[in-house]
């Protein structure tokens, strides 16, 4: 990467504005060896909402980027014209498509990979059931190779400090049963397994691969029951997912182990909770077990390295789990 970078938010709404904060207090830590950046463009579907967010930005004292510039971007084509108005060598996409849903991640990446790495929110298409959002993915890893996308998701960073956790890491090795628990505050128009089913995926063991699927409605409420096996041992590991509306509280039972997931501001914290009914303030008064203190940072410096934490072979492995919960069944060649 060239020094003195530009570098693009698209779709700076509620969560977008983590990334425009994160990028643009990155000149200050030289220790992180990335390319410094020299201007942040960061878009919205209306221009007057990111002038504002730009004008923001310039005010806040911890902000080290040269100049924040809000504009607009509605579509793929606006986005390329922006591009070749700036040149960007870095791109997140985070924009959400009031028709097109989460199938605008894919349109964009696509537009903007010739330019630079993209760093993608979850999901990168929607999936149908049908296996043809896995097409997208073949267009995404010829384009991007192994170094210029990466798919952000908070938990399988959570999952890299778990192997390296002394205090966890023995729970995720060979574990026979695990139980996950994951709320949402209000699923509105998203699809509940689509917006939530890859953050306990995120999280489930490496050694061990998916073996089979299902899925069923409860109510509003989701359920996905996982058979797992162990890449080198064979033994298995049966696995139930419970998606909810309602609330935020998440949690995961190894063993009869039970792990409270909780946000705390940035960071993301692993609290033992007792057998009892679990409640967020009950998870809150133990020590964490493990605490990883920014995973969206951490996606955004590895991928400014060159060595994206979900990459697009990974991303391809995550939308075939999504496809195989809406009923797809894989061929030979293909797991998830």
């Amino acid at each position: 990467m060239p020094s003195n970078i530009n570098a693009i938010v698209v779709g700076a709404g509620k969560f977008g504005r983590h990334y425009v904060r994160i990028l643009s207090r990155l000149n200050a830590e030289s220790h992180l060896g990335i390319p410094p950046i020299n201007r942040l463009i960061i878009t919205r579907t209306k221009r007057s909402a990111a002038e504002s967010m730009a004008r923001q930005m310039m005010r806040d004292p911890l902000c080290r980027v040269s100049e924040v510039i809000g504009t607009r971007v509605r579509n793929a084509r606006e986005l390329e014209d922006l591009a070749r108005s700036f040149a960007p060598v870095f791109i997140c996409i985070t924009a959400r498509d009031p028709a097109a849903g989460d199938d605008i991640h894919a349109a964009y990446t696509l537009a903007a990979l010739p330019w630079g790495p993209v760093l993608c929110e979850k999901p990168f298409c929607h999936a149908a059931g049908d296996g043809q959002s896995l097409s997208r993915l073949q267009a995404l890893e010829a384009a991007a190779g192994p170094s210029r996308f990466g798919l952000e998701l908070p938990m399988a960073v959570v999952a890299r400090h778990i192997r390296r956790s002394p205090a966890v890491a023995p729970l995720w090795r060979r574990p026979r049963h695990m139980v996950f628990l994951w709320q949402i505050p209000a699923p509105g128009k998203v699809d509940i397994l689509d917006d939530l089913a890859l953050h306990p995926w995120s999280l489930l063991p490496a050694d061990y691969r998916i073996d089979t699927v299902a899925a069923a409605a409860a109510g509003s409420a989701r359920r996905i029951e996982l058979t797992l096996v162990h890449a080198k041992h064979g033994d298995a590991c049966e696995c139930r997912i419970m998606l909810q509306p309602g609330g935020t509280f998440r949690k995961v039972t190894v063993d009869g182990s039970a792990i409270g997931i909780h946000r705390e501001k940035d960071a993301v914290e692993l609290i033992p909770i007792d057998r009892g009914p679990a409640t967020n303030g009950r998870a809150r008064r133990e020590a964490p077990l493990l605490r990883v203190d920014n995973p969206l940072k951490e996606n955004i410096v590895a991928l400014l390295r060159g060595k994206p934490l979900i990459d697009a072979a990974s991303t391809h492995r995550s939308q075939l789990f999504l496809e195989r919960l809406h009923g797809y069944v894989p061929g030979e060649h293909e797991s998830g």
